[in-house]
């Protein structure tokens, strides 16, 4: 169905491993450690910010064009990102009364 006559060339081992460990495992292990680490409401926000990632990187080093309905909901994730990170801090603040 596909052309992978590619991997049977001796000189692609090297983009073969590069592109599935150090792109993509040792990415999303590192990932994962990260939102292991974070409450869980956090975790699930900054989940959703990596497609709104790709999504800017796209605009911005590959020239790709977003509808108005995507760049609104960029906004609205990043803005939730915003006032979580805020939250929490307001919320470490406030002094405890016993």
């Amino acid at each position: 169905m596909y052309d992978v006559s590619w991997l049977q060339n001796g000189g692609n081992v090297g983009i073969i491993f590069y592109l599935g460990l150090a792109t993509t495992s040792v990415a999303y292990v590192l990932y994962g450690r990260g939102l292991n680490k974070i409450p869980s409401s956090s975790a699930l926000t900054l989940s959703l910010a990596e497609p709104t990632t790709a999504a800017l990187l796209g605009v911005f080093i590959v020239g790709e064009v977003l509808s108005t309905t995507s760049w609104i909901g960029i906004l609205l994730l990043l803005g939730s990102i915003v006032v979580l990170t805020v939250g929490s801090r307001s919320a470490k603040q406030l002094p405890v009364n016993s």
